[in-house]
């Protein structure tokens, strides 16, 4: 019988080749493909186990950033889970429990690389979700009239412009 990994998160198989889940970004543990999956009594089946009114604890743009931070949750059994926004992955409790979760995760959070500017329940100060842009400088707060480049500071807030050749 071959082992597969698993993703006690998602409750998803992959290959055995794979060490992280592609959905959550989570580790993934090996488990034989001919049983059921593992799954511990008493914890959440799934992202359906968290409902009600939900906060945001951090949002990074990599899953792995949300390892230490998952496992000293599940260690502590606070149910969360990590929701995916595009290319962006939110580590999410219940609202009522955050408090409690920032003090439990106090030590873990300054070494996370939280998205900068980055409000969980909303955008940063002169960010334009619709258009995916700045419309003024983070740091000066300048008109940037669709610069990817604040005119008055210098700030680069996309990819540079490609160079056309001759």
């Amino acid at each position: 019988m071959a082992l597969v990994h698993y993703c006690p998160a998602c409750r998803e198989e992959f290959r055995p080749d794979i060490e992280t889940c592609s959905d959550c970004g989570g580790t993934l543990v090996p488990h034989d493909d001919a049983a059921p999956p593992p799954h511990d009594d008493g914890e959440a089946d799934g992202p359906e186990a968290l409902e009600g009114d939900l906060a945001t604890v951090v949002r990074v743009d990599r899953a792995l950033y949300l390892d230490p931070l998952i496992e000293r949750l599940a260690g502590n059994h606070v149910l969360a889970r990590v929701d995916r926004h595009g290319n962006e992955f939110s580590l999410v409790v219940a609202a009522a429990e955050l408090g409690s979760v920032r003090e439990l995760l106090a030590d873990l959070l300054p070494a996370v690389p939280d998205l900068q500017g980055h409000v969980p329940d909303g955008h940063p100060e002169g960010f334009d979700p619709e258009a995916g842009a700045y419309t003024t400088c983070p740091a000066c707060n300048e008109p940037l009239r669709g610069h990817a480049e604040c005119p008055a500071c210098g700030l680069a807030l996309g990819a540079p412009e490609e160079e056309g050749g001759a």
